[in-house]
């Protein structure tokens, strides 16, 4: 199969999702609300289900090492560098400075990282990408709060943060599906057929939420402040953590997972929590777009790239 086909055929039913959810709120089949409903749904049940269903899969965590997921730490302090680094340089106001790093930061590595790693490795390997997405999303939670914070005001205590990493139902996926597949715990058959039922319904689900949740009217009014923060988190950043781990020395699924956390967009819950939070708002929720839609075409150019060079 050549690079071109299997890029396409990992990226078109990811468009093709998106544009089915779309299509439901264009045509009003669905409210708008159930589409942030849809997202909730996903994040506290679909979406660690599918967590849970890749781990117990495994049977091989050999390349769970402890150097690769200090060199994920190191990662996110690289990115949260070069963002503090180059978007002051660029904007003004504090609020859209926070919103675009925070953009920057978080990435919606669960729903696009996972799709794209089932269809290029075998179960054991995936394990390794849930693992990472176990350990960063709730690191993209704490750290989108603390950034927000310095550029907003306000403070959240370190207990405050503790909780919501220990309740975070990512967190709480992790600790589950390892203990299962490590200490060998068999799963009654209807627990076991559930959990690949939710899991089924992550993929789906996930990418109809955030279709349905794209307005493209808001790109009809595109600032140069969303330009700034879609380019360096769809291209910028990509070069950067890319090249700094194949320079390291990682390949395989390795260099895999850091590609998928790279090239995805920012989350959707980027825009609730920067109103919540008094950052720009309206500037969040158009990042939010720009990135999900312009972001097909991104992933499918680095994974073409990346893929004609056989680093993936």
């Amino acid at each position: 199969m050549s690079s071109f086909s299997l890029v396409a055929g990992i990226v078109a039913p990811m468009f093709l999702l998106m544009l089915c959810g779309w299509l439901l709120r264009q045509t009003k089949t669905l409210p708008e609300s159930a589409f942030s409903a849809m997202n909730k749904l996903c994040f506290v049940l679909l979406l660690p289900a599918s967590l849970v269903n890749n781990l117990i899969k495994a049977t091989d965590f050999s390349r769970l090492t402890p150097r690769f997921l200090l060199w994920l730490l190191l990662l996110q302090a690289v990115i949260v560098g070069t963002l503090f680094l180059v978007v002051p340089r660029l904007v003004k106001e504090n609020p859209s400075r926070a919103s675009i790093i925070q953009a920057g930061f978080r990435s919606n590595f669960l729903v696009f990282g996972l799709v794209i790693a089932a269809s290029l490795v075998s179960s054991d390997e995936l394990a390794l990408v849930s693992v990472a997405a176990g350990l960063l999303i709730p690191l993209y939670n704490i750290g989108g709060i603390l950034i927000l914070q310095h550029y907003c005001g306000g403070k959240t205590s370190v207990s405050e943060m503790l909780k919501i990493f220990i309740k975070n139902p990512f967190v709480i996926a992790c600790i589950i599906g390892l203990s299962v597949s490590l200490l060998k715990i068999p799963l009654p058959t209807p627990v076991n057929s559930c959990v690949n039922s939710l899991a089924g319904a992550a993929t789906t689900v996930s990418f109809i939420a955030l279709g349905g949740c794209t307005d493209l009217k808001k790109l009809r009014s595109v600032s140069r402040n969303v330009i700034v923060g879609t380019v360096l988190r769809l291209v910028v950043l990509p070069v950067i953590v890319i090249g700094l781990t194949v320079l390291a020395g990682f390949r395989g699924i390795e260099l895999l997972t850091v590609v998928v956390m790279a090239i995805a967009p920012t989350a959707v819950a980027t825009f609730p929590l920067a109103e919540r939070m008094h950052a720009d708002g309206p500037l969040a929720g158009y990042l939010v777009v720009s990135q999900s839609v312009f972001s097909i075409v991104t992933i499918f150019v680095w994974l073409l790239v990346l893929n004609a060079t056989g680093l993936v």
